[in-house]
């Protein structure tokens, strides 16, 4: 059973008109209409005849109504301690090694009483889902500017080369000129 039908129906039976009604949940009075022809089909009764511009709801409606509104409440209570239940869990983003490596020991020193979600995700697509709000905090080492997220230096990283101490051409390895990109290379950390 389609539980914004019963939701109509019980703005309807509170209302004056089925005009008042759609108003009321926004939606056109043809559509109400058509979602309340469909719900008395399921439910095998007649729920209301016309009088003019009015409505005359049958008995099976009245009692229909009433318990209607008692499923809504604890839909709605149902909703409420799933929104407490979402206002103790944290969503993470970051980048593969520091998911792999290191989010364990903070998540089980520091947020044992959050219930964690982790997104693996690589610069510029981390700070995307935070403004999207698909993500609560990202912890990156390459942050790329967004005019519409606060950004807080915890560390910083130290970054080398490894080779052998040969000579390359005329060049030694330490004189080699190496390049790390600005924006972050797909797939790759």
């Amino acid at each position: 059973m389609d539980i914004d039908r019963l939701r109509y129906f019980t703005v309807l039976y509170n209302s004056e008109t089925m005009r008042e009604a759609a108003e009321h949940l926004y939606i056109s009075q043809p559509a109400l209409s058509k979602a309340m022809k469909l719900l008395e089909e399921e439910l095998g009764v007649q729920l209301f005849v016309h009088s003019g511009r009015r409505l005359l709801f049958t008995d099976r409606a009245k009692v229909i109504a009433e318990k209607a509104k008692k499923l809504i409440r604890e839909l709605e209570e149902i909703t409420n301690e799933q929104s407490s239940y979402e206002e103790q869990s944290i969503r993470i983003g970051s980048f593969e090694v520091f998911t792999t490596y290191f989010m364990g020991r903070l998540v089980s020193e520091s947020l044992e009483d959050y219930q964690i979600q982790i997104r693996e995700l690589t610069p510029g697509h981390l700070e995307e889902q935070i403004s999207l709000g698909k993500i609560d905090i990202g912890i990156t080492y390459l942050p790329i500017p967004n005019k519409d997220l606060e950004f807080i230096k915890v560390g910083t990283i130290g970054m080398g080369i490894f080779g052998k101490g040969r000579t390359y051409g005329e060049n030694n390895f330490s004189d080699l000129p190496f390049v790390v990109p600005v924006t972050p290379i797909e797939g790759a950390p």
